[in-house]
């Protein structure tokens, strides 16, 4: 259900998964959004994206196919220590980009209001 005070949405739990162990319930975490988003066919989770007819996400939850994790247990841990990885870098980064800005606002002598509007005008610009 939406809430009409904000953009947020109430969630409501559909369905609990019991005994699944640490690299099960990751792959889920990394292979179900991707699995509901879009296919390689050019499909949304198996369904056309232009249907009329409307399917809940519980169906297409019931239509997917998880692979055995015994089957890709290595490329899978493998595929965890690269977005670990892939995070970290983008935390840094960002640490790194915080930085820069701060010194050259610092290396100009502006103030936190001039590098709030700085900082508008280039959200602005991006959207």
């Amino acid at each position: 259900m939406e809430n009409e005070d904000s953009d947020s949405i109430e969630t409501v739990e559909a369905f609990q998964l019991w005994d699944l162990g640490v690299l099960e319930i990751r792959l889920l975490k990394e292979f179900l959004p991707a699995a509901l988003e879009k296919s390689e066919d050019k499909k949304y989770a198996g369904f056309l994206p232009h249907t009329t007819s409307r399917n809940s996400l519980l169906e297409r939850l019931r239509d997917l196919e998880i692979p055995e994790l015994s089957d890709i247990e290595t490329e899978f841990e493998n595929y965890i220590e690269r977005a670990d990885r892939k995070r970290e870098l983008e935390r840094r980064i960002g640490l790194t980009e915080r930085f820069i800005d701060n010194t050259v606002c610092s290396l100009y002598g502006l103030n936190s209001e001039n590098q709030e509007v700085i900082e508008k005008g280039l959200q602005k610009q991006e959207d």
